[in-house]
């Protein structure tokens, strides 16, 4: 069986392109880039992993959909990445170790951009290999 992986982000081609990459590298890969249908999208396919944008149509937009997730009894054990660039600024990084507390089901904060090794690197890392 396959591990399921939702992507939520509003940028339609970088959510594609991860999709490709994913589904490429032996994932079953969706995505969904309206954030007003994210906790829908979820709730429907109970993906094994979600991959979050921050940055969306405000800038806590991720923040809102994660918060959402962690109150939920039947969602908050889904791990989700956050995968953005909106920790690169410095003033940013200090606020990362906040994420972890306030959001107990983000597990990794990756930057954007990156590599596609990388990102499936982070992936098995956190314990969530292909079957």
């Amino acid at each position: 069986m396959v591990k399921t992986i939702l992507i939520i982000d509003d940028d339609q081609d970088f959510a594609k392109a991860c999709k490709n990459l994913l589904d490429s590298a032996g994932y079953s890969a969706e995505f969904e880039t309206r954030e007003q249908s994210a906790i829908d999208r979820i709730n429907k396919i109970k993906p094994d992993l979600i991959l979050l944008d921050v940055v969306m149509s405000n800038e806590t937009s991720g923040f809102s959909i994660a918060g959402k997730i962690s109150a939920d009894p039947g969602l908050k054990n889904i791990p989700v990445f956050f995968l953005t660039g909106y920790f690169k600024e410095d003033t940013m990084r200090e606020q990362e170790s906040d994420i972890f507390s306030r959001f107990p089901c983000v597990k990794a904060i990756i930057d954007k951009p990156v590599k596609p090794g990388i990102l499936i690197e982070h992936i098995k890392k956190n314990s969530i290999p292909i079957r």
